[in-house]
């Protein structure tokens, strides 16, 4: 029983860097593994820090643009990237370079937290902002309604609990389809996109490991909501080294050594 995480990074390769110390650090009792895909202009940075570093692994480099395929698409790569080089696990759990753990993750938590989740609704909420700029893709969205998918879902894609069997489908789905070249408006597919196939496979809500707290200013959580947390990650922790929140979290667990 293992875990991957996808992180795709862009900023301060001395954060990912920390990030990657602080998953290891709270995962001594799950086997973890670690796929980045940074930008072009992190790519060498990362090379020569995570040299040392055991099970983590670089993709290749490509810039990625926030609302837009490129993030969807970043964790579709790393997961045939992990499929060429034979990198298993029994989930596969995208993650932000911004977010971070501040307690152990246990396998009991991880099984539960997916045996729970619950069916979607019938119905979608079409009231947030995501879904305007992706309903203008029609050419996608007939395809969709073509293949069977009826219902269409926004989550968080953060933290994501995904089988590795369910994520095959996901990107067997969308590379056999071609769904890249149906793209008319730029969009947050990786909101959408995710969580609908995962329920069109499953017929599951996709469940979470990591908290966003959405009523705060720039989604930044303070130490005592952290602490206060249930989930054991959180985002958005500032990807500068030397960010407050960032070392506390580091001194409270010992620098991660």
């Amino acid at each position: 029983m293992s875990v991957i995480y996808s992180i795709l990074c862009h900023e301060h390769p001395d954060s990912v860097v920390d990030m990657i110390r602080n998953i290891n650090y709270y995962h001594k009792d799950i086997s973890c593994t670690i796929v980045l895909s940074p930008s072009v202009t992190m790519h060498a940075a990362l090379k020569a820090l995570t040299a040392e570093m055991p099970a983590v692994w670089i993709a290749a480099p490509t810039n990625k643009r926030i609302w837009t395929y490129d993030i969807y698409n970043g964790h579709i790569t790393n997961f045939i990237f992990c499929q060429t080089n034979a990198i298993r696990a029994t989930y596969f759990i995208p993650l932000a370079s911004n977010c971070m753990f501040h307690r152990p993750v246990t396998w009991s938590e991880l099984s539960a937290a997916l045996a729970a989740a619950p069916s979607p609704p019938v119905t979608a909420n079409f009231n947030t902002w995501h879904w305007p700029s992706f309903f203008k893709n029609f050419e996608m969205v007939k395809y969709l309604r073509y293949s069977g998918i009826t219902m269409f879902y926004c989550e968080q894609h953060e933290g994501a609990l995904l089988p590795y069997d369910t994520m095959a489908k996901i990107v067997d789905f969308t590379r056999d389809n071609n769904i890249s070249s149906k793209i008319q408006n730029e969009s947050v597919f990786e909101e959408i996109l995710l969580p609908t196939l995962y329920s069109h496979f499953t017929g599951k809500k996709l469940m979470t490991l990591c908290k966003i707290f959405w009523n705060k200013p720039g989604y930044a959580p303070s130490i005592s909501e952290i602490e206060a947390e249930l989930l054991p990650c959180v985002k958005r922790v500032d990807r500068k080294y030397s960010d407050p929140i960032r070392t506390w979290l580091r001194e409270r667990a010992n620098h991660y050594i």
